[in-house]
């Protein structure tokens, strides 16, 4: 399916905000922030190909304008570096170790929720391709691992 637009940013109010960080080489930082309500989810993604140092002003500041409430990211590759940073900065954050295969919560969760997910106007072009261009075996994923992290956290 089609993604489903609105331009009513009080709809993602309060949510919270997932980092798929890159640290150099192919990848990119897939960023997606949501929020849940009404059986919908609520969700803006963007996607960085550079380092997540030179992105998370960026980042950061779309956190503000949303007023998103929690940033979590995994801890498996820079052991924490990340989530210290975002709090020095004034911002409440959340590690969390990753244990599920990448391509098994993509399938579970954002396969769930993806009919169910009402995008911002502004959400990158780029960072929605790399989510319905997904397949197992996919060159880019970090755009869907982060959708599929988000969508497992508002599943709870």
């Amino acid at each position: 399916a089609s993604p489903v637009f609105s331009s009513n940013v009080e709809l993602f109010v309060n949510g919270v905000c997932q980092i798929d960080a890159a640290y150099g080489g192919e990848d990119s930082c897939g960023i997606t922030i949501g929020s849940r309500h009404d059986g919908k989810m609520y969700c803006y993604g963007m996607k960085f190909n550079k380092h997540i140092d030179l992105c998370l002003p960026e980042i950061l500041k779309q956190c503000d304008r949303l007023r998103v409430g929690l940033i979590f990211c995994e801890l498996n590759a820079d052991k924490g570096y990340l989530v210290q940073e975002i709090r020095r900065m004034g911002y409440r954050a959340q590690g969390y170790s990753e244990s599920m295969n990448k391509h098994q919560k993509i399938s579970t969760y954002l396969y769930k929720w993806w009919d169910k997910m009402v995008w911002l106007e502004g959400t990158s072009g780029e960072y929605l391709n790399d989510i319905m261009d997904y397949t197992e075996d996919a060159e880019h994923d970090d755009c869907a691992d982060s959708a599929a992290s988000l969508a497992r956290y508002l599943d709870k």
